[in-house]
């Protein structure tokens, strides 16, 4: 089963703090954090849930995947149709619907 990355936060860490140290572990990518936004808190099944979004340049080669079996990218149409886990196909929904007003960082 596809999902998005993800963590949980350590005692004292931010949300955004948090999303920059689990892609630096989990994927070898190095995000700065002035350049991670918040793209929603929502309380989901599993608890409260921070999504958050960059623009950056890399390809899947370049990642280090440390957890997971595999990473990929998908169209709005391959997310829809399949089911992610967690929560994650309602999230996307939201972020595909968004993304015209969704700036750069």
């Amino acid at each position: 089963m596809w999902c998005l990355p993800g963590g949980h936060l350590e005692e004292g860490e931010s949300p955004r703090d948090c999303v920059v140290r689990e892609i630096g572990e989990e994927l070898g990518v190095r995000l700065r954090p002035e350049q991670v936004r918040l793209f929603c808190s929502a309380d989901r099944s599993y608890g409260r849930e921070h999504t958050f979004w960059s623009a950056a340049t890399f390809t899947l080669e370049e990642v280090v995947l440390t957890e997971g079996q595999d990473l990929r990218w998908f169209s709005e149409d391959e997310v829809n149709a399949r089911t992610l886990g967690y929560e994650d196909n309602e999230i996307l929904r939201q972020f595909f619907g968004s993304r015209s007003r969704l700036a750069a960082p």
